[in-house]
């Protein structure tokens, strides 16, 4: 008897941890099919701010979004490229409005927000650069940026961070790096349980190639034009923080569950591979 209910304690036991599996399992997947919300933010003469527009990522945003009918503010430091960028939006969509913000080369320089004041920005694209062309800012310093940037916003407003998964590992030599990044994560948590009508909602990326013509694109490591299209859908899936491109959501689920010594080991062997394949 007594056997008898202890093995009915098991069973119950273990349909209970495979019901809440298949629950994990479910939401993982309704993750990545929901329609993005995105649309919300699409009112009239709506303008989307890009930061860090130039190239990579940035830029590839900016293509998405004006694909989605947004007026588009460029936020740059390199005025050349943020004009070529400028070029491809119009030709993509001519009856759209463009405007060009330069920043200068330091870290703290300060940023001339007048020529904003009255434009209906619904979106705010914090990006975090481009790290293959030494542009990645760090968190501190997007912070400040999202400071001076969100007090521009049209409400209802989205404030979209993208940050770099390396906050979640410890990365050789990029200690001060992730740190700074786990500050800036923070900011944005807190500011999304502010009452003021402002979404945030935090994207943290892997790997991917922004220069695929040098440097092969795979599964694992998709061109930043795939994964500028994840960033985007991934708005409005009821998620604060957000892995956007489903395959990193998986290998970041993997990472986890692997002994802490050998994924120290894993680490160090790529950024071992990654210093000797720049020499």
């Amino acid at each position: 008897m007594e056997s008898s209910t202890f093995f009915h304690f098991v069973y119950i036991l273990g349909a209970l941890k495979m019901t809440a599996a298949a629950y994990r399992l479910l939401a993982f997947i309704n993750m990545y099919i929901s329609p993005s919300t995105l649309d919300r933010y699409l009112t009239r003469g709506a303008y989307a701010l890009v930061t860090f527009a130039s190239e990579g990522l940035g830029r590839d945003l900016v293509m998405e979004l004006a694909k989605s009918g947004f007026n588009l503010v460029l936020h740059g430091r390199d005025e050349l490229m943020l004009s070529l960028t400028k070029i491809d939006v119009l030709n993509l969509n001519p009856s759209l409005n463009v405007i060009m913000m330069l920043q200068g080369q330091g870290k703290t320089s300060d940023l001339d927000i007048s020529m904003i004041d009255t434009v209906p920005i619904t979106v705010l694209v914090n990006n975090i650069g481009d790290p293959q062309a030494n542009q990645q800012p760090d968190g501190l310093s997007r912070m400040r940026l999202a400071k001076s940037l969100s007090a521009c916003l049209s409400k209802p407003a989205l404030l979209l961070n993208v940050v770099s998964c390396n906050m979640h590992y410890a990365i050789p030599y990029q200690a001060l790096l992730a740190g700074s990044e786990i500050y800036y994560d923070l900011f944005c948590k807190s500011l999304s349980t502010e009452p003021d009508q402002i979404e945030t909602i935090s994207m943290f990326t892997g790997r991917f190639i922004s220069k695929p013509g040098e440097k092969p694109v795979g599964i694992l490591t998709p061109g930043s034009e795939i994964y500028a299209k994840s960033v985007l859908s991934g708005i409005g899936c009821g998620k604060k923080c957000l892995i956007p491109y489903w395959p990193h959501a998986i290998q970041s689920y993997l990472f986890s569950i692997l002994p802490a010594a050998l994924l120290d080991d894993l680490i160090r062997g790529s950024e071992n591979n990654k210093v000797k394949s720049s020499l």
